[in-house]
């Protein structure tokens, strides 16, 4: 996928999430986060994922933890053996991704008019979305 054609995916998850356009920062924003977690989902484990039908842009976790995760998630890693949910298409894998990002950890949304800094720290507020390199995920399930 390229950086083009993910980009308008997230503006449009941003209209279906927020009802809005999401402004030039917070595309930036959203698009380096959703690339860095998973390249858009295509990254490793997620690529193999999507090659099978899976879509998570946002490494979100279901409920559950391995070998019993939910029908609506797939066995993966994380910091530990995890559930992650699965979606159907790019589109409701990034709506997920941007609706966790920007509403169950909403401090991230008003930190996308700063600095990376702003953002890093935002999503760190509990409950994080990312907690940070050597340290356990605590991303809320959803």
């Amino acid at each position: 996928m390229t950086h083009s054609e993910a980009k308008k995916i997230i503006q449009d998850a941003w209209r279906r999430v927020h009802g809005r356009d999401a402004t030039d920062l917070e595309t930036v924003y959203t698009q380096a986060i959703a690339w860095l977690e998973s390249r858009y989902g295509r990254a490793g484990q997620f690529g193999k994922l999507a090659a099978e039908g899976h879509f998570n842009w946002g490494s979100l976790h279901a409920r559950g933890t391995p070998p019993d995760c939910p029908a609506n998630a797939v066995e993966g890693f994380d910091v530990r053996p995890v559930c992650f949910l699965s979606f159907p298409d790019d589109v409701a894998a990034a709506t997920a991704f941007v609706r966790v990002l920007t509403k169950q950890h909403w401090p991230t949304i008003d930190a996308m008019e700063g600095t990376p800094e702003d953002v890093a720290t935002a999503m760190r507020v509990r409950p994080a979305y990312y907690e940070g390199i050597g340290r356990a995920s605590c991303r809320e399930r959803v």
